[in-house]
Parts: C-alpha cells; sequence; structure tokens
C-alpha cells in the first residue's frame, strides 16, 4: 500500500501498523489491517486489489465486537537487514503485540498478497495457502485457524526463534 493510504488506514486503526527502529532509523514495518467481512472475501477471490482497500473497508472493533477477517500487509524490511534475523524480530514483536491487544474472534481468517519470491516463501513457511492471484497479478495466500490454535502455534515458533538466538 502507498503511504497516503496507510496514513488513511492508520487513522482508522491505529494497532494496524507495527515499525521496528534501530538507532533512531525505521528500518522495517508490518501491517495487520482488520477487515470487513466482505472486503476480505473481495480481496481473497481476486475482485479487490490491495490500492483499492480503503479505509472504510476496515473494521474498526466495538466494545464487543471480536475481528475475524485480517491483512497481513506490508512486511518491509530495509535491504541491507534483509536475510538477517531482524525479520524474524519484526514478526514476533508485531505478532505479540497483535494478540495482547486486538480483539480477535475465535476464528481468526488471514489474506496476503505475496509481492517477491521472499514474500512467496515467508508465507509458506507460516502455513499459508496459496488461493489464486489478484487483479494486479501478486498471488493470493490465506490462513484460517482457531485462536487458541495460532497461539500456541507463535509460542512453538517463539521457542524456535529464542534457542536460535542463544547461538
Amino acid at each position: 500500500a502507498g503511504y497516503a493510504r496507510v496514513c488513511q488506514w492508520h487513522a482508522r486503526y491505529a494497532s494496524g501498523i507495527l515499525c521496528l527502529e534501530h538507532e533512531e532509523q525505521i528500518i522495517g514495518a508490518l501491517g495487520l489491517w482488520p477487515l470487513t467481512q466482505i472486503a476480505y472475501e473481495a480481496l481473497v477471490t481476486g475482485k479487490l486489489r490491495e490500492e483499492d482497500i480503503e479505509a472504510h473497508y476496515l473494521s474498526i472493533p466495538g466494545t464487543d465486537q471480536t475481528l475475524a477477517w485480517w491483512y497481513v500487509a506490508d512486511i518491509i524490511l530495509l535491504p541491507q537487514y534483509r536475510g538477517t534475523r531482524t525479520a524474524g524480530i519484526l514478526l514476533h514483536q508485531a505478532l505479540s503485540l497483535w494478540f495482547r491487544d486486538a480483539p480477535l474472534a475465535d476464528l481468526v481468517h488471514l489474506a496476503a498478497l505475496a509481492y517477491s519470491i521472499q514474500g512467496k516463501s515467508l508465507l509458506q513457511k507460516l502455513g499459508f495457502q496459496r488461493q489464486g492471484i489478484s487483479p494486479d497479478d501478486y498471488a493470493i495466500y490465506t490462513y484460517s485457524t482457531h485462536k487458541k490454535d495460532m497461539q500456541r502455534r507463535y509460542m512453538k515458533i517463539l521457542a524456535a526463534y529464542q534457542r536460535n538466538q542463544r547461538k
């Protein structure tokens, strides 16, 4: 998503983006945006491009509302940090905050677009399944699971990540 679009999404759901900083410089970012069910279904069936996701397509948590439909967007790292452990740190921090702060539904649906070979590989490693092609020719991936199963899986990934950090 372009800068202006991300700013619009952020104005609607401020918790949707996490930036990773090093020495007062943003070196990476990851977006986790709650969508309406209609927008999610349009995205995963190839009827909606990322650039067409307007701010009003984002769900806003209400007092008793949980959020089930999510778009994983813009996993970005500066070139010098690619291929390092920085991607794992970014993913860890984003998911930690998401599990802690987002009002997740019991059944969670995630969608993502693969903009690169590395993005495709990461999505596949995380268990996402390819669903089709977006109108602008990017692979569409989805992952649906129960919140508790996803949290257990995340804890296993985190434990493995922490073991690797000690090596």
